[in-house]
């Protein structure tokens, strides 16, 4: 007996503390509709019949009233309650509408947070890439760079690719002076320099300038010219994959534009020896 007892006592108010709290405001509201039904029906009514008056409790008309009245009674009765839960059911349906809005939004922000953190590895995966290309880049224009100062051994030997160039002045003096590539140096980076600013004053001689001039002494084609031209081709090939440090250097170095004007250069057949 003491076991139901607390039963009773603890269980009802456990299961009612589980309940939204708009089923328990719901339900409160119709404890108290029944409690005005009952005081309602408790109260006294009078009806008048033949010059006789009778009163009685609503309880007594209602049990005794024709069944079209009792069913319009209980019909009241239930319409009320009716409204009441549809009511609650309107106000239960938009607070989950908004609950769920809530997730939706929590799950989109989620989401973004998600696509954010994507991004930012597809980022560092994109640097990672592209330092690898970079360094890997870096690695092969050094061997680039060490196989053009190879290539001008030749370059030591005074005057091997040279010109002399005539030019009539219009005041009626001749004017004659050497062109030459050279590419000796005490480093790299000095043949390089020396290299690109004797192809630069070449090209801009024989290929830029439109003056009147004569090749007095042509040169003999270099047998090395197409192992130049392959390195130099490479190098410029090589040039989006590097840093913008090293497109710098090779800045530095005069490298950008000598490919172009190296092989135009190759293109004027009157500066060099027919033979060679």
């Amino acid at each position: 007996m003491k076991r139901l007892w607390k039963w009773l006592r603890v269980y009802p108010r456990y299961r009612w503390t589980r309940y939204d709290v708009l089923v328990r405001r719901g339900a409160a509201a119709t404890g108290i509709f029944f409690v005005f039904v009952v005081i309602y029906g408790w109260s006294v009514s009078c009806v008048t019949a033949s010059e006789a008056s009778e009163c009685r409790s609503r309880f007594y008309w209602f049990w005794n009233a024709s069944p079209n009245e009792f069913g319009d009674t209980l019909a009241g009765i239930a319409g009320a309650l009716a409204f009441l839960w549809i009511i609650v059911t309107v106000m239960l349906q938009s607070k989950e509408l908004t609950a769920q809005r809530q997730e939706l939004k929590l799950a989109r922000k989620e989401s973004e947070k998600m696509a954010h953190a994507l991004q930012a590895q597809a980022d560092i995966f994109r640097d990672e890439q592209r330092q690898r290309q970079e360094t890997e880049a870096k690695d092969y224009l050094e061997k680039l760079l060490d196989g053009l100062v190879s290539s001008f051994v030749w370059v030591s030997l005074p005057y091997e690719v040279s010109w002399l160039v005539r030019r009539n002045k219009p005041e009626g003096e001749i004017q004659e002076f050497y062109v030459k590539i050279e590419g000796h140096g005490d480093d790299r980076n000095s043949c390089i320099q020396r290299f690109t600013r004797s192809v630069t004053f070449a090209w801009a001689i024989f290929v830029a300038e439109n003056e009147e001039q004569e090749v007095v002494r042509t040169t003999k084609f270099l047998a090395q010219r197409m192992r130049i031209s392959r390195f130099l081709t490479e190098i410029d090939e090589l040039m989006p994959s590097l840093s913008r440090a090293e497109k710098i250097v090779l800045e530095d170095l005069g490298l950008l534009h000598t490919k172009h004007e190296w092989l135009d250069l190759l293109d004027c057949e009157e500066i060099w020896d027919e033979e060679s």
